[in-house]
C-alpha cells in the first residue's frame, strides 16, 4: 500500500493503474439497525487503462460490481446473488437514458483543497435543487489518478478528475464513497474487467429490481 506525504511527491504523483480501497459511510441512518452488520462498508475501485470497476461485497450474501469502460463509453453492471448470477451491458445512449431518472446535482466549484490518502483534491460541492433529490454533498476531485472522464457515466459528469470523497441516493440509501488507502503494486489484470462466462444476461430493469429487492431488506 502507498501513502503520500511529501508535497513534492504528492504534486508529481500520477497513476493510471492500481487499486483503490473506499470506505462507505451512511450519513442518513434510516436502516434498520438490526441489518447494520450486513450492510456494505467497503468499496474496491481496480483501475488500468481508462477502465475502473467498483465492486462491493457482503461475505456470501452478495457482490455486486460495475465496470466504467470510459474508451468504449460502455457500462457492465454484475450481480452475484448465490446462486444467481447476472448482468447487464449499457452503452452510451441507454446510460444517457438511464442517468435521466436520477437527481443531477448543480455543482459548484471551491479553491478549497483536502488531503486524501496523502493526495491533494480540490473540494467541490453538489447541490440539489430539491430536498427530495437528495443532500448536497461535499465532493474531493483528484487529477493524479489517470483515468479520462471517469464521471461520464453518472451524475457528476461535470467534473472531469477522479472523486476520492462523493454521496449518492441509491436504493433508499444515502451512501458517502471516502477513498482510504491506494495500492499501486499490486498488477489488474485485463481478466478483471470481462463477465465471467457463468453469468446470464438480463435488461437493466430485471438488474435493478434485484438490487432494490437487495436493499429494501437494509432498510426500515
Amino acid at each position: 500500500m502507498m501513502t503520500l506525504s511529501s508535497c513534492k511527491e504528492e504534486n508529481e504523483f500520477t497513476a493510471s493503474e492500481g487499486i483503490i480501497d473506499f470506505n462507505i459511510n451512511y450519513p442518513v441512518k434510516n436502516y434498520d439497525s438490526s441489518w447494520e452488520r450486513l450492510i456494505p462498508k467497503k468499496m474496491k475501485m481496480s483501475f488500468k487503462n481508462n477502465v475502473y470497476k467498483n465492486e462491493v461485497s457482503v461475505g456470501v450474501f452478495f457482490n455486486s460490481s460495475i465496470i466504467t469502460d470510459c474508451n468504449k463509453k460502455e457500462i457492465t453492471m454484475i450481480l452475484n446473488l448465490n446462486p444467481e448470477k447476472i448482468y447487464t451491458k449499457l452503452n452510451q445512449n441507454q446510460v444517457a437514458d438511464m442517468l435521466t431518472n436520477l437527481p443531477k446535482p448543480e455543482i459548484i466549484k471551491t479553491k478549497s483543497y483536502d488531503s486524501i490518502m496523502g493526495l491533494i483534491t480540490k473540494r467541490h460541492y453538489g447541490v440539489y435543487e430539491n430536498l427530495e433529490d437528495g443532500r448536497d454533498v461535499q465532493l474531493n476531485e483528484s487529477n493524479q489518478i489517470l483515468i479520462s472522464n471517469s464521471n461520464w457515466g453518472n451524475q457528476f459528469s461535470q467534473i472531469e478528475g477522479v472523486l476520492l470523497n462523493y454521496e449518492v441516493a441509491q436504493f433508499g440509501l444515502n451512501m458517502q464513497f471516502k477513498a482510504q488507502s491506494i495500492d499501486l503494486e499490486t498488477n489488474v489484470p485485463d481478466s478483471l474487467f470481462l463477465v465471467p462466462k457463468d453469468y446470464k444476461q438480463v435488461n437493466l430493469d430485471l438488474y435493478l429490481h434485484k438490487m432494490n429487492d437487495i436493499f429494501s431488506a437494509f432498510l426500515n
